[in-house]
């Protein structure tokens, strides 16, 4: 009988551990962003990140949102990417918006965090609305100007 209890108690002291983990947001979203130049959904090595002009929400199972970032804001900006930290376990959706780029690949993800799960990350891929600017497309006229 007490080695009943004795395996009781270390059942419930197990539980309580795995709870408490998973209650400490130790989940991470990421989205990259990239021009998508050759339409093939893909991020190839010769084409740019995009470091601005794309807009990242996060919502829940419930539909709620739980984060809105800009990549222009982000940290990691200069990589293109735009991170959601410290999320605790569960589904959410990732809602990509943008007036700059035109979607390549989906701008709708799923994901699920579960304990110990490594950082999930997603590519947008997006192709430049035409009357944008970007840095590439500037430097290109500016050479074109200077020819003339």
């Amino acid at each position: 009988m007490k080695f009943l209890k004795l395996i009781m108690i270390v059942f419930v002291i197990n539980v309580i551990s795995m709870v408490s983990v998973a209650q400490e947001g130790d989940g991470q979203i990421c989205v990259r962003a990239f021009e998508d130049r050759n339409n093939n959904t893909s991020f190839d090595a010769n084409e740019p990140l995009i470091t601005q002009g794309v807009g990242v929400n996060l919502m829940n199972a419930q539909g709620i949102t739980v984060g809105s970032k800009l990549l222009s804001d982000s940290p990691t900006a200069a990589q293109g990417v735009v991170c959601f930290q410290q999320l605790l376990v569960g589904d959410y959706t990732v809602l990509i918006t943008s007036a700059d780029y035109s979607a390549v690949t989906s701008m709708t993800f799923n994901a699920s965090v579960i304990p110990g799960s490594v950082p999930i990350r997603f590519d947008f891929g997006g192709q430049l609305i035409a009357g944008e600017s970007s840095s590439t497309a500037s430097t290109t006229t500016s050479t074109a100007a200077a020819d003339d």
